[in-house]
């Protein structure tokens, strides 16, 4: 007897030996980046290595709140400001380097995780906290992941009206327990601490998803309450589970666990879906590429977010922000400033014909300027709706030309050249001869814009 626990003693340092040793390897790739955050879940998945996990506590009370979901995710639209925070060293330096295009990347991942089921979210920045002694964050005991929140409050770099996004060094479980952890977040609550290693996989939005309310598929598997194991984690569309890791999955995402000798409650687990969102972290299966919520999951995201007002309002923002750009200056001729968050399939269309599109950007592109007549188009909030008309000033004209065909596009044609003025009075309009006229416009900025008209007769 004692020599088997030794044994097994054994077996599980070595375990976390190597467990240990594969995430220093990984941040140090990343230090060198030889290896980009992106690239971290197929790092992971290529040397079939277990990805950190993240830590749920839960209780009776908190598990048995919103049994019944009271809203469809399909009724209602919710738009959240979201900030960062970036954990440094006191020189400002760190590990595994982060930089605004990480953050941006970040938040592209969480719409296009959330976007389906109405949730949205608006980029509003990222700051950084240069201090060796909070970079680290501890599960228990001193530098908590709570009193990150209270420092951060206290000096003035949190942000009252925004989900506040923390990117540590490293997450342990305490001072003495190296063990690392992938996240941590409030629930509910507008809080989440994320080990840098992980921002771009699928561990942030699991971390938001606490946020709203969501528990692990597995919750309570282990609570010795039967009533509390069939409850499971109060979303009826996700069948009771247990905690398990990538060698347990099958081929096609599913989790083959047959019977388990530690469950007493008659529930039959086997056969689980492991690409939740919720689950626990497996590869391939809950990465960026399979992960999904269930329907059920996104109606209890949303009767939490209406059922904890003082939460949510605070940090929630308008539709319409999501068509303004993230940063950039209209009123200056260097349009490249102007810039709207990736993450979105955009459409910049005609003002006056949302059908009439000028440029299209996909959501691995960052759309970088607002052509002048033009209104944003987001078709994962709406194919028809437009927003953020951006008209041409009248000093914002270059010059241009009206080709004139006649009543015959034969290749006999004459040119009138447009100053500013012309082009700012619309005077040209009027002195169109009858046929057809091909007008084009230059700006100053450099946007051209051409368009075919038949002016008939009178």
């Amino acid at each position: 007897m004692i020599n088997t626990t030794k044994e097994s003693l054994f077996i599980t340092l070595a375990l976390c030996t190597t467990v240990c040793c594969a995430q220093r390897e990984l941040t140090y790739l990343l230090q060198e980046k030889q290896v980009q955050l992106h690239q971290v879940e197929h790092y992971l998945k290529e040397r079939e290595m277990q990805p950190l996990d993240c830590h749920e506590e839960w209780t009776t009370e908190v598990s048995q709140k919103l049994t019944n979901p009271t809203v469809h995710y399909r009724d209602v639209q919710r738009v959240f400001n979201v900030y960062f925070h970036v954990l440094n060293e006191n020189n400002g330096q760190r590990t595994v380097p982060i930089d605004e295009a990480d953050i941006l990347s970040a938040v592209a991942n969480l719409n296009g995780a959330f976007n389906a089921y109405n949730i949205f979210f608006k980029y509003r920045g990222y700051g950084e906290i240069n201090d060796t002694y909070r970079s680290v964050v501890y599960l228990g005991g001193t530098r908590t992941f709570d009193e990150l929140v209270t420092y951060a409050k206290t000096e003035g770099l949190y942000q009252e009206n925004s989900l506040n996004i923390f990117i540590a060094a490293t997450i342990r479980m305490s001072q003495y327990d190296t063990r690392e952890i992938a996240g941590l977040a409030n629930k509910p609550g507008v809080n989440v601490v994320v080990n840098d290693k992980y921002l771009l996989s699928s561990t942030l939005t699991h971390e938001v998803g606490h946020n709203f309310f969501l528990h692990h598929t597995h919750a309570n598997w282990n609570s010795g309450n039967c009533e509390l194991a069939h409850y499971n984690d109060g979303v009826e569309d996700t069948p009771p589970s247990v905690p398990f890791n990538t060698t347990d999955i099958a081929g096609d995402c599913h989790s083959y666990l047959g019977n388990l000798s530690n469950d007493q409650c008659g529930i039959a687990i086997r056969d689980i879906p492991a690409s939740n969102f919720m689950s626990s972290y497996n590869l391939p299966c809950r990465d960026l590429a399979h992960a999904v919520f269930t329907e059920g999951q996104a109606n209890r995201m949303h009767t939490a977010i209406e059922a904890y007002p003082d939460v949510f309002e605070p940090v929630k923002t308008t539709l319409a922000s999501l068509y303004q750009p993230y940063t950039g200056n209209y009123t200056a001729e260097a349009t490249e400033t102007i810039k709207f968050q990736k993450g979105f399939d955009y459409e910049f269309v005609s003002c006056s014909d949302n059908s009439a599109v000028k440029q299209r950007f996909g959501k691995e592109e960052t759309p970088v300027g607002h052509p002048y007549n033009t209104a944003v188009k987001i078709l994962q909030v709406s194919a028809t709706t437009t927003m953020n008309c951006r008209t041409a000033p009248t000093d914002s004209f270059q010059g241009g030309e009206v080709i004139s065909y006649g009543v015959l596009l034969n290749g006999m044609y004459k040119v009138k050249k447009l100053n500013a003025l012309d082009i700012a009075s619309q005077r040209y309009l009027q002195e169109l001869p009858t046929g057809y006229n091909r007008i084009t416009i230059t700006y100053k900025n450099g946007q051209r814009e051409s368009e075919l008209c038949f002016k008939q007769n009178k």
